[in-house]
């Protein structure tokens, strides 16, 4: 739907399992290319969105740990930041070209991760408007480990789920590696995900059959790079 001039925030989330097969071949075709898991969701994303309809030059949000100084070691508190992913889709690229750029626009970017977000806004000075995020409209971000409850030697933490009735961005797509057993009962990763949207702008059946794209590119892009 067309974008309000005031957002109303409301929104939903939609789930995801990328097949364990597909999640094994993202890990090893990232390091065949010397990219990163996430480099090839960065990819499949942009790609996706590209083909959609929303041109050559896809801008994503990332947030990023903002514990680059060893003095924030022992401190507790939010430290996260935001950068911004350019990435270049132009020309019908392969998988194997656009991860060579998105690998290079992705270091770029984490190069200068410390540099806070509200800085390039400022240094970008774009149109502002109440209705939009400024430089981005979606974000995406890529969780790695096992996903439980977070401890350490005197701490234990429990999950706990909430219902996704918000959204901050225009979409988002959240991916989660996970650890599933196999048919002989060995461990081995799995990656889910979920897409977030905003209500204002998509109804949930267009995020399901998001999801349901985006899972299929991931398959077909890792079958033939």
């Amino acid at each position: 739907r067309s974008r309000p001039a005031q957002p109303t925030m409301a929104g939903g989330a939609v789930p995801f399992t990328v097949p364990a097969d597909v999640a094994d071949r993202i890990v090893a075709l990232s390091r065949t290319l010397g990219a990163t898991p996430f480099m090839v969701a960065h990819a499949a994303v942009a790609g996706l969105l590209s083909r959609l309809g929303a041109g050559d030059d896809i801008p994503l949000g990332v947030p990023v740990a903002g514990r680059v100084d060893d003095v924030l070691e022992g401190l507790v508190g939010f430290f996260v930041n935001t950068l911004v992913l350019r990435t270049d889709v132009s020309g019908d690229p392969t998988l194997r070209v656009l991860l060579a750029r998105v690998r290079d626009a992705d270091l770029a970017a984490l190069a200068n991760q410390d540099l806070p977000f509200e800085m390039v806004v400022d240094a970008v000075a774009p149109t502002r408007s109440a209705a939009r995020h400024p430089l981005f409209q979606v974000m995406i971000s890529y969780q790695h480990g096992e996903g439980g409850p977070a401890g350490g030697d005197s701490l234990d933490g429990t999950p706990v789920e909430t219902a996704e009735t918000t959204a901050k961005f225009d979409l988002s797509f959240d991916f989660y590696e996970t650890v599933v057993a196999d048919d002989a009962g060995s461990e081995r990763r799995g990656l889910d995900g979920v897409v977030g949207y905003a209500s204002d702008l998509f109804d949930r059946d267009t995020a399901e059959r998001l999801a349901g794209r985006l899972v299929r590119l991931l398959a077909e892009l890792v079958a033939d790079p």
